[in-house]
This record gives structure tokens, C-alpha cells and sequence, in this order.
């Protein structure tokens, strides 16, 4: 009898420790999204947790756009208004849903402003962008369902590396730098509040993509649902939903923001 609790006692003590080596080694393969090449992923969502627990007035969701389009900063110091653009590169709607129910398990924001920009795409993002939130994500079980929700074009494998990265990472061995042992288990506080700060930007000189026109354009259905679930998940958090489109000439016009303003006219 004694040897058998010895045996599973060892057993648990084994599953433990590899637990813990792989999990560490996880943080150091895992690339690190530091800098503009890697849209400050790394900071944006892993920064979001270090914010005090409900203390943010804003959520700002949705995609590029909005990390370079607005300035947290900027609302603090002239309204008082906290926020943070809790957003991702290359969203889809299921990822802008899955970020946003993560969000309100840390806060309580009064608004939720999501940038519709990508509400009419239909194709995939890279598997880049998809490992950027998710590689970063907490673990818990929204981020269980966000990377086994149908519409995640990932293996089985490629789903759980994401709770085990080491398991999609375990060939960067040879390419491991300094910063991927020194970024591993920072702290990612991040002032900029989920801003990708850039200097350099270029006049817009193409023609104008909001041109008023008959045409008519219907939100694709998978997307509309993922829409549905974001009003419902800050109607149930009492938040406020507020839609928006950031300037965005190669995927936007006239015909999608009248199709967004009948959708928000429908839904309060």
C-alpha cells in the first residue's frame, strides 16, 4: 500500500515539475511582440492586465486602426477619462469578441467603443495576428473557448499551444536572443495604454472612398452574430456600446457606414 501512494505521489510530483518547466520554457520560446515590427502586441495585451482592477471609464475594441488612431493619453489629460485600447492587428470578429468578454472579467467600463472596421471581412486573419492575442492572453476559461470556438481556423495542436506554447515555438532554439529570456517574466505595465506610437505619417491623396452612393452592402452573417454577442455582453456588463469607424480608405465607404448605421439605429 505504501509503495502505491509512493508511486502516485511520485507520479503528481513528476506531472508537476514537467508542468512548471514547460510553462517557463513557454515564456522564454514565445516571440516577443516589443517593438513596431510586432505591433507592441506583447505590451498592448499583456499590459491590459496590469491595469488596476476596474478602473478604466473606456474600452476602446477593434483593430489597428484604433492603436494608431487614438490617444488615451490625450483623454486622460483634457476629460479624466480613463481608457485603454484593449485592440489586436489583423482582428476578425470572433477575436474582437472573445478580448472584449476577457476584458470585463478585469473591468467595469462605463462605454465600450468598438471600431467596425473589420465587421465585413470574411477572410482569415494570419496566423500571426491570431498568436499575438492568444499567446498573450491570461489563462482562463474565456480564452479555452475563444481558441475552441468553431470559427478558429486552427488544428487541435495548434489550439493547445496556445495554453503550451513551447509546443508551436520548440524550433526557435537557434534563434533565441538575450531580450527572450530578459521579457519573459517582466512586467508589461504599458503607459501608452495600447497605443502603437508611430512619427511618420503620409498625406492621403486617393479619391474619396466615402462617396455618397446607392449602393448596398449587407453584413456577413457570421460576422452579425459575433456583433450580436459584443451588444449582448455589454448590455449584461451595462456598458454602453458606441460604434465607430476610424479613417480607413482601403476598407471602408459610403455603403458600409450606411449598413453600420442601420445596424446601430436597430440596436440603440
Amino acid at each position: 500500500m505504501k509503495s502505491f501512494v509512493r508511486f502516485i505521489l511520485t507520479g503528481l510530483l513528476t506531472s508537476v515539475l514537467v508542468f512548471i518547466i514547460l510553462s517557463m520554457a513557454s515564456k522564454i520560446f514565445t516571440p516577443k511582440w516589443i517593438d513596431h515590427d510586432g505591433n507592441m502586441m506583447s505590451y498592448i495585451i499583456k499590459g491590459f492586465y496590469e491595469e488596476p482592477k476596474d478602473s478604466l471609464d473606456i474600452i476602446f475594441a477593434g483593430n489597428s486602426d484604433v492603436y494608431r488612431g487614438v490617444d488615451p493619453l490625450k483623454l486622460y489629460k483634457d476629460y479624466g477619462i480613463t481608457s485603454y485600447l484593449h485592440v489586436s492587428a489583423g482582428q476578425r470578429m470572433h477575436v474582437a469578441y472573445y478580448m472584449l468578454a476577457d476584458a470585463f472579467n478585469y473591468q467595469k467600463p462605463k462605454v465600450v467603443v468598438f471600431n467596425v472596421d473589420e465587421i465585413f471581412f470574411t477572410h482569415e486573419a494570419s496566423e500571426g495576428n491570431y498568436s499575438k492575442v492568444f499567446d498573450n492572453m491570461r489563462f482562463s476559461t474565456t480564452k479555452i473557448k475563444a481558441i475552441f470556438d468553431e470559427n478558429y481556423p486552427k488544428t487541435t495542436l495548434g489550439r493547445v499551444s496556445h495554453l503550451m506554447p513551447i509546443f508551436s515555438y520548440h524550433s526557435r532554439y537557434t534563434e533565441l536572443s538575450k531580450d527572450d529570456f530578459k521579457y519573459a517574466f517582466i512586467n508589461y505595465y504599458y503607459p501608452l495604454k495600447g497605443m502603437d506610437l508611430v512619427t511618420i505619417a503620409k498625406e492621403y491623396t486617393g479619391s474619396d472612398y466615402m462617396k455618397n452612393t446607392t449602393d448596398q452592402i449587407d453584413i456577413p452573417e457570421e460576422n452579425l452574430s459575433y456583433m450580436n454577442k459584443i451588444k449582448e455582453l455589454c448590455d449584461k456588463n451595462n456598458a454602453k456600446l458606441i460604434l465607430i469607424e476610424l479613417p480607413s480608405a482601403d476598407s471602408w465607404n459610403y455603403a458600409k457606414s450606411m449598413a453600420i448605421t442601420a445596424y446601430a439605429k436597430e440596436n440603440n
